[in-house]
């Protein structure tokens, strides 16, 4: 049996860590639910009610057991329980997250995920830290139970801080979530089968129970992450996929991030894999091509490429918060650095708001229909890009979403913000400019000399397919539709709760 002042050290120890082991499997889930259900409002609260959730079925749980009688042995499996259940996430989520990926909608999804996931294993570690402060009190008599639960939670409560901290800024980036997962599990259900064996006769029934634990953990372990894809890694802000895909008789070559595919390349030609890339180039036609050019969301640098090869004078600046597309753009993408495109890792919105005038301004951080970035679809934002292109500038934005304006929906609403900072600006739907199904739709704007024109003989004789039919893709819309649909601000902006509509 340990020694009172060794008993207390290692309980405050094992407080710390299962406090810290909470808050990375919080971060983690975040993670795993993303490529189903994308980075969105609804996948943050989802992860932290039900984390919230099964950490209050714990404490209370916790509570009642540390009345009867606590024990070291107790808290071995209390522990051992928790490290199965964490090494279970990663061979449910393989089997359930793609079912309810395609089942259910980015609203319920992801609480279903959270729940089916992630409310057993963190409510085992929520029954921890009371049933610790039945065990500090059974060690020191004379300890009150504030003081008691006040010092348990404490260390709690700072190795919960580590965990967040380390989570993101070394963990998840140098083991990725597999790994991770799975060492947190197995250090869990280790330290549970030690203190079991060191701290009471195992009986039959408890040897079967340490077996089983074993075998289910070597189990969860063994199952790899497979993938069909070229490449996969988690990134700061995303997982990141390359995948090889045939569309029609084209070899293509897919950047997905999370669930959202944002760029491609025809890998026998380097063509586009995506045709809203077309517009890019035309939007200047018959002007001066732009000089400086500015391209918030980095992709695969496919925009960044069509600018620099039509517009020889071009410097780009390529904003991206997630660090690592750049390499993959090189890697996978046969992009060549050129020191007229310049990567910057940054906030598209935080960078503009400090730098200088641009000739085009192109917002293409808005592919996903599952976690559009809220801050960049405002008409605060919009009139920051107005204010930064020079007196020719253009703005061209790419959307996705459907086009339908008798719907309360992410689009019309968008639609409508566009149109109040730039009034002049046209839509062009990428498939049909009538239909009602989801399609990439593009916004061109000029700050003040009218835009191009899409129903000119230049543009109907165009050799490119997209741009001879530009005229037919140009959307119709009135004022009169619009009106129902909110005006999107910083203030209120709810454009996740739109896109599930």
């Amino acid at each position: 049996m340990l020694s009172l002042s060794r008993s207390g050290f290692l309980l405050r120890a094992l407080v710390t860590y299962t406090g810290a082991c909470v808050l990375v499997i919080e971060i983690l889930a975040t993670r795993i639910l993303a490529p189903h259900f994308g980075s969105s409002l609804y996948t943050l609260s989802s992860v932290l009610g039900v984390t919230l959730g099964a950490l209050s079925i714990g404490y209370y749980a916790g509570g009642i057991l540390a009345d009867r009688n606590p024990s070291w042995y107790t808290l071995g499996i209390l522990l051992t329980f928790a490290g199965v259940t964490t090494l279970l996430i990663w061979p449910l989520s393989i089997v359930l997250l793609p079912l309810l990926g395609s089942a259910f909608a980015s609203g319920a999804g992801p609480l279903m995920g959270s729940t089916l996931l992630f409310l057993i294993p963190c409510g085992f570690l929520g029954t921890f830290s009371p049933y610790a402060v039945g065990l500090e009190q059974r060690f020191a008599p004379a300890l009150s139970a504030g003081r008691a639960a006040g010092n348990i939670f404490f260390w709690s409560t700072l190795g919960s801080i580590a965990g967040s901290i380390a989570a993101g800024f070394l963990l998840i980036p140098l083991l990725g979530i597999h790994i991770l997962i799975g060492n947190i599990g197995t250090s869990l259900l280790v330290i549970g089968i030690v203190i079991v064996l060191l701290n009471g006769k195992v009986k039959a029934r408890g040897k079967g129970f340490i077996i089983s634990s074993m075998f289910i953990g070597a189990c969860s372990l063994a199952i790899p992450y497979t993938s069909k894809a070229v490449f996969a890694v988690d990134g700061v802000y995303q997982r990141m996929i390359v995948q090889d895909t045939q569309i029609e008789d084209r070899k293509i070559r897919i950047l997905w991030q999370d669930r959202n595919a944002s760029s491609g390349i025809n890998l026998e030609n380097d063509d586009h894999a995506f045709q809203y890339t077309r517009i890019v180039a035309a939007a200047w036609k018959g002007k001066e091509p732009p000089k400086r050019s500015l391209v918030i969301g980095a992709g695969a640098f496919v925009i960044p490429r069509v600018i620099a090869a039509a517009s020889p004078e071009s410097n780009v600046d390529v904003i991206d918060i997630e660090p690592g597309l750049e390499d993959i753009a090189k890697r996978f993408f046969r992009y060549i650095p050129s020191d007229r495109i310049h990567s910057i890792i940054a906030d598209g919105r935080t960078f503009l708001r400090d730098s200088g005038q641009y000739d085009l301004i192109i917002g293409d951080a808005y592919q996903a229909t599952h976690s559009i970035p809220a801050h960049l679809t405002t008409q605060e934002f919009f009139a920051l890009v107005k204010d930064h292109l020079t007196e020719n500038g253009i703005f061209i934005g790419n959307f996705i979403g459907s086009v339908d304006t008798s719907r309360n929906s992410y689009l019309p609403a968008v639609m409508r913000t566009l149109l109040s900072v730039f009034p002049a600006g046209r839509f062009y739907a990428m498939n049909d400019s009538r239909s009602v199904a989801q399609q990439n739709v593009m916004f061109i704007a000029c700050k003040s000399d009218p835009c191009i024109d899409p129903c000119s003989s230049a543009m109907k004789s165009s050799p490119d397919p997209i741009l001879s039919t530009l005229c037919e893709r140009d959307v119709p819309v009135y004022a009169a539709d619009l009106e129902d649909h909110p005006i999107l601000t910083d203030d209120y902006a709810p454009v996740e709760w739109l896109t599930v509509q």
